[in-house]
């Protein structure tokens, strides 16, 4: 995970000490969810989402538009899949 990730934002795909191919899977999880449930205001992060799944330099970008959702009406989808990935005992 890159420095320029805060703790605060170390959550869901951008949280540290994940392996490749499940920080893919979180990014497409997220993704799938901003799809279903956002709609129009969704297209952007998105599109941001499925950048970052080929090219990790494109995280924090991801990140940043991430954080729109919430203006967008739209922050049920980070609390959706912290849901999703949150650890059970």
């Amino acid at each position: 995970m890159r420095a320029d990730v805060t703790a605060a934002d170390a959550f869901c795909p951008w949280a540290r000490n994940l392996d490749t191919a499940e920080r893919l899977s979180r990014l497409r999880a997220i993704r799938a969810i901003v799809c279903l449930t956002c709609g129009r205001p969704g297209e952007v992060p998105a599109r941001f989402l499925d950048r970052a799944e080929r090219d990790a330099a494109a995280l924090v970008p991801a990140l940043n538009v991430s954080h729109a959702l919430a203006l967008a009406g739209c922050r049920h989808v980070l609390a959706s899949d912290a849901a999703l990935h949150r650890r059970r005992p």
